[in-house]
């Protein structure tokens, strides 16, 4: 199966021209950067086992949320961690409940219309799993259930498999990777 590259990135929502000068605005009144952390994308973003949010993005954002302070003349920042999910993350950004997005993002064309991605920083393939002989028996008996974690592009990809060998297929789109694993 083709493989989809998965880009971790710092992501700011910008939803039309000065929309960026307008997520700092509110952070230089508040005083605060509210980040969006992924709890369940481990080592990029994930809750550790205090439940506190940790991994490289994290770290990362933690940084960039401190030098935006600087820049800003803030003297202590305030950084708050919010969790989202693969389904939640940009709508967060959008709704202006999280300044920046810390976690595995796949940078794509849509979604660059409204939403700054930063450099890429961390690279990974997309991963599938599936029971001895399953993706041979999906092809061979036309039919079936493809599982995806919900509000990625492997929804996308799986979607695109099924158009292209003509599937009598459905996806199931699950909120977490140990929810579909059982699924198998």
């Amino acid at each position: 199966m083709r493989s989809a590259f998965v880009a971790a990135c710092l992501v700011m929502a910008l939803s039309g021209h000065g929309a960026e000068a307008a997520v700092l605005d509110k952070i230089a009144e508040t005083e605060r950067v509210q980040l969006g952390v992924r709890g369940a994308a481990p080592p990029i973003s994930y809750l550790d086992f205090q439940t506190e949010p940790a991994g490289l993005a994290v770290r990362l954002c933690e940084e960039v949320a401190a030098r935006i302070g600087v820049q800003l003349g803030i003297a202590e920042i305030e950084i708050e961690h919010g969790i989202v999910t693969a389904s939640t993350r940009f709508g967060a950004l959008g709704q202006g409940l999280t300044d920046i997005h810390c976690g595995p993002a796949s940078v794509t064309l849509k979604r660059r219309e409204t939403l700054d991605f930063s450099l890429l920083y961390f690279v990974d393939g997309a991963a599938v799993a599936e029971r001895p002989g399953g993706y041979d028996a999906l092809l061979a008996n036309q039919t079936g259930k493809i599982g995806a974690l919900d509000g990625t592009t492997a929804v996308g990809v799986a979607q695109g498999l099924i158009e292209t060998h003509g599937l009598d297929a459905e996806i199931e789109a699950f909120a977490s990777h140990p929810r579909g694993l059982p699924a198998l």
